[in-house]
């Protein structure tokens, strides 16, 4: 049993190559640069279909890879449905089969997702943040939460010199508030 990747075609530039289909995309880039004067244009949805110029219309019509393209130009167009009114790839809901048949049902959410509900929405989110504003607190500076706590820091980074005059202002500052 052979799958379909293991499946032979046939170059359209060439009757006698034979390629898997897995690597027709590959053997097409090479073998269009032996036949550069061709005439061959390629499919908008599949880029392994070449063909010549007079046959693309009719094939564009009757692609299988078309149907791929097309729904998933339209799947941000369907309804948002809640998922347990989902049966079988239709659309059901059991709240409106209720209403249909003059049954009243108290168990079902107000907060559940519902196609009525999405229908009225249109994907429409009401928030009263705004993240693009400023806060009104000011930035962090370490070096005042330094001055009020007595911590030990070691200064990276710097010179010899630096490090040496560093650690003699935070000896003197210890010692001047009889921390050390």
């Amino acid at each position: 049993m052979s799958s379909n990747k293991d499946e032979m075609l046939i170059c359209p530039f060439d009757a006698s190559h034979t390629i898997r289909r897995i690597r027709m995309a590959v053997h097409l880039q090479r073998c269009e640069r032996n036949h550069a004067g061709s005439k061959m244009v390629r499919c908008p949805f599949n880029s392994t279909h070449l063909m010549e110029a007079d046959e693309i219309k009719k094939h564009c019509e009757n692609c299988p890879d078309r149907l791929k393209f097309e729904d998933f130009l339209s799947a941000d167009k369907k309804p948002k449905v809640a998922l347990c009114h989902q049966v079988s790839g239709k659309i059901r809901c059991p709240h409106d089969e209720a209403k249909a048949n003059g049954e009243k049902r108290q168990n079902r959410s107000e907060s559940a997702p519902h196609a009525d509900i999405d229908k009225e929405n249109k994907g429409d989110v009401g928030c009263t943040e705004n993240w693009d504003d400023e806060p009104d607190v000011p930035t962090y500076d370490p070096r005042a939460n330094w001055n009020d706590k007595f911590l030990i820091l070691n200064p990276q980074g710097l010179s010899p010199a630096a490090k040496r005059a560093f650690r003699e202002q935070e000896r003197n500052r210890f010692l001047s508030n009889g921390k050390f």
